[in-house]
């Protein structure tokens, strides 16, 4: 039984069309992909894609079952996630779309609210996340390690980092 969490891939930011086509934002280049996780009341709901058409960061998305736009449109915001076993499928995120996180606030689960995301590092084996956190500068790798939840919504990035990270910090 494989108990990984799945690996958070982008979330729906539209309807698109009639015949229930929905936009998505990609934070990774996928390729064959032919199953997803949409988050949906704080449950992960599986769909099959029926149609995918990538024009990265954006993709064009028809999944099996959602047939009208209404449907669709109900979508909207729902983070999107892929198993872990088909994480070969996808590829490292680009940096382009990091930067729709800009302004978001950064919560994490044992410390609470951090503050917000004024600025995104872009470091050769990795990002980060410039964290303005008591009138300091607070780096945190973006990492699926570490980010537990985004909400588009809300605007607001759920993470866990180790304990005595912050402390470490600075």
């Amino acid at each position: 039984m494989n108990t990984k969490p799945p690996i958070e891939l982008g979330y729906i930011q539209r309807k698109h069309g009639v015949h229930g086509e929905v936009i998505a934002l990609l934070y990774r280049e996928v390729t064959n992909l032919r199953h997803l996780w949409l988050q949906i009341d704080h449950t992960l709901v599986p769909y099959a894609i029926e149609n995918i058409s990538y024009q990265h960061p954006k993709a064009i998305i028809k999944l099996k079952g959602v047939e009208q736009p209404e449907a669709a449109h109900e979508l909207k915001g729902s983070n999107i996630f892929v198993p872990e076993k088909d994480l070969s499928e996808v590829a490292p995120r680009t940096e382009q779309c990091l930067d729709s996180l800009l302004g978001y606030q950064v919560e994490d689960l044992q410390l609470g609210a951090l503050g917000t995301i004024c600025n995104i590092e872009q470091l050769p084996l990795q990002q980060l996340l410039v964290v303005e956190y008591r009138n300091k500068e607070l780096l945190i790798p973006y990492h699926e390690d570490f980010v537990r939840k985004t909400d588009h919504d809300q605007c607001k990035l759920t993470i866990e980092l180790p304990r005595g990270f912050i402390e470490t910090s600075f």
